[in-house]
């Protein structure tokens, strides 16, 4: 189980479920594998099954 974003243009990041460390990409920070916290409003966070 992992965390996926999906941003406004429609593309996803399926690597973000390590923790802990901030992606300059998308400016989300994983506290940890089960927290995180969203700088990005257009973003929302999906379950992602591999």
């Amino acid at each position: 189980m992992g965390i996926g974003i999906e941003h406004g243009n429609g593309q996803w990041d399926w690597d973000l479920f390590m923790s802990p460390y901030l992606t300059p990409r998308t400016g989300t920070h994983f506290m940890s594998s089960q927290t995180l916290t969203l700088h990005m409003p257009s973003s929302r966070t999906v379950p992602y099954h591999s």
